[in-house]
């Protein structure tokens, strides 16, 4: 496919910061859009975001080269970026432009040939996959409650969620996940006496509990009472490096070393047994803790964000030295389409559950969805039914059913 012209737009994301959308013209007149999330809760090894000017003048830097170019794939498109940008953190054109034209150009090269994103890229990234071994459709992971650096109140942890499995049609657990949403906020609402309850950025409640472990109780109690049980999973994502400091834990006013941190983990899946997941419950340095929290709870998923930053080799080696059975997946923490499969594929291919991530910092681009399709994920991880969000929703609902 020849480009013919590529256009940068700011734009602003869900927390009113600004991030980029990127229109990528072929010459038949195809085009692709993309837009790309921010995230405040960022691991240190993540793709490094220029700015909206930066990322301007590096377009035009290499522009002229890539309308002399004919890619034929989009592998060989991220390659021509990968190769052009040559930096480790990818500094130079920036993460977040590298995503944005690689998605743009994989959507234009989908319109090219009449397909669905997800099908271009189960195509291209994921055709030797067995299809017996796919899931129907994966688990949807909404956060109810935010905490940590998500909402300006007193819980270290970042993220409550409830977990949806893939039961009925996908109209039908979409329904039921915003049926809990709103229960959930008629509860919190019961305990606080507010009518009108603030939200974090990902959607959910944001409020002051007594400890960490009250909205697994909420949100536990809302499901039984709407007779969800068979529905319903919990899941926790702690995004333990922001309250990581000084080699301690600081957590409901101690200082916890690693060890008493999983005892913790470990007396909250003791008393919420519907409790399935816990996401980062650990610094990003501190792989030790990993293996304690793994060893702890061996029958819950231990899935890894910011210790793996969607980057193939980090998922290989802590998949492979036992820390963690399961990886989120962003692409723009690695910046590229192709390397975003790669992560995918790595993960897949050592039995790791595969959970596809939007960020806190969220458009209403919903690529996310197609890769989730393409490469059979066991979840999709959305964040709360609501705002910018639901147009992930309505899409998992479209190429689902």
């Amino acid at each position: 496919m020849k480009i013919k012209n590529i256009i940068l737009t700011k734009i602003f994301d869900s927390r009113g910061e600004p991030t980029l959308e990127v229109t990528l013209i072929a010459y038949d007149g195809t085009r692709g859009v993309a837009q790309v999330p921010s995230g405040k809760s960022r691991g240190s090894n993540e793709a490094s975001v220029v700015p909206f000017d930066h990322a301007k003048r590096a377009l035009a830097g290499f522009m002229p080269i890539m309308r002399r170019m004919n890619f034929a794939s989009p592998m060989v498109f991220d390659k021509f970026l990968i190769a052009r940008d040559a930096t480790p953190d990818k500094h130079r054109l920036g993460g977040n432009l590298m995503l944005g034209l690689s998605f743009a150009f994989a959507r234009a090269m989908a319109a090219e040939k009449k397909q669905e994103l997800w099908e271009l890229l189960e195509e291209y990234y994921f055709s030797t996959k067995s299809m017996a071994s796919r899931p129907a459709r994966p688990m949807i992971f909404s956060n109810l409650i935010n905490g940590g650096v998500h909402a300006a109140t007193n819980l270290a942890i970042q993220e409550y969620i409830a977990v949806a499995k893939p039961i009925g049609t996908p109209t039908e657990m979409v329904a039921s996940v915003i049926e809990l949403y709103r229960e959930v906020g008629n509860a919190v609402r019961r305990r606080t006496k507010l009518r009108r309850l603030p939200l974090g950025d990902e959607g959910g409640y944001a409020i002051d509990f007594q400890s960490n472990i009250v909205p697994l109780e909420i949100i536990a109690a809302s499901i039984k009472k709407l007779r969800f049980d068979n529905t319903f999973s919990l899941a926790i994502d702690a995004a333990a490096s922001e309250f990581f400091k000084n080699n301690k834990y600081y957590f409901e006013d101690k200082q916890l070393s690693s060890a008493e941190l999983a005892e913790v983990y470990g007396s909250y899946f003791h008393r919420i047994p519907s409790l399935m997941s816990v996401e980062d419950p650990c610094s990003e340095n501190d792989a030790k803790g990993f293996g304690l929290v793994h060893a702890r709870l061996s029958d819950a998923w231990i899935i890894g964000d910011d210790l793996t930053v969607t980057n193939a080799d980090r998922i290989a080696r802590y998949i492979d030295d036992g820390l963690i059975t399961g990886v989120i997946i962003k692409p723009n923490q690695i910046g590229t389409l192709s390397e975003t499969c790669e992560a995918i594929a790595t993960a897949q291919k050592r039995g790791a559950r595969v959970i596809v991530s939007h960020r806190s910092g969220e458009t209403e681009d919903t690529a996310i969805i197609h890769i989730a399709k393409a490469c059979a994920a066991d979840a999709v991880k959305i964040g709360a039914p609501a705002h910018e969000r639901l147009s992930k929703f309505n899409e998992y609902i479209r190429i689902f059913s």
